[in-house]
């Protein structure tokens, strides 16, 4: 479980997929940026030279997802009018929505079926924000991973011989962390 928190309104809030998806800290990353429409969202997370080849989401979707992040306290919403389009809610962070977005960007991924989407987007916004915060966003999960491949290494190690189901197990996942950490090195020699 990631111990990493922040206080929001009096609750506390992890940094943990059980409380907010990716997605939904994606959303909160690109409103950080700057406040902006849901049409305009769903333009900047469809777009295939960035985040889009991450996250596919529907615009009805998305719009659900704007307004459970506004009831959780972490974005506010105001409706601009204007001369050529009807009237638009624009959304902003909350600064309880930035901080749970730093604190989400900067905390490592701790479980393997969360790195293809959860890591590449805290890596999509460290790169925005530059080098340094994605060398340590890279290096953080590269720290994790070390640590999580010996904890599996050792319980392989411990296993029987009969419960070879077990062990291929723990090889598959051995394997793929990795894989993961040579592929995190060679990012590093960008940063």
């Amino acid at each position: 479980m990631n111990t990493h928190s922040v206080s929001i309104h009096g609750l506390i809030m992890s940094a943990n997929p059980a409380e907010a998806t990716g997605l939904e800290y994606a959303l909160l990353g690109f409103l950080s940026r700057q406040p902006r429409h849901g049409y305009d969202l769903h333009k900047e997370l469809s777009n295939l030279e960035g985040i889009g080849l991450v996250w596919h989401v529907k615009q009805a979707h998305l719009y659900a997802l704007l307004d459970k992040l506004e009831n959780r306290g972490l974005v506010t919403s105001q409706v601009i009018a204007s001369d050529t389009y009807p009237p638009r809610k624009e959304y902003k962070p909350t600064q309880a929505g930035i901080q749970a977005f730093e604190k989400w960007m900067l905390s490592p991924v701790e479980h393997g079926r969360e790195l293809r989407q959860d890591f590449l987007t805290k890596l999509y916004f460290a790169r925005l924000q530059g080098g340094d915060t994605a060398g340590r966003v890279v290096e953080a999960q590269r720290e994790f991973l070390f640590d999580l491949q010996a904890r599996l290494e050792n319980k392989d190690k411990h296993l029987s011989d009969s419960q070879s189901f077990e062990k291929q197990v723990y090889q598959f996942r051995i394997k793929q962390i990795r894989a993961f950490i040579d592929w995190l090195d060679t990012c590093l020699m960008e940063y």
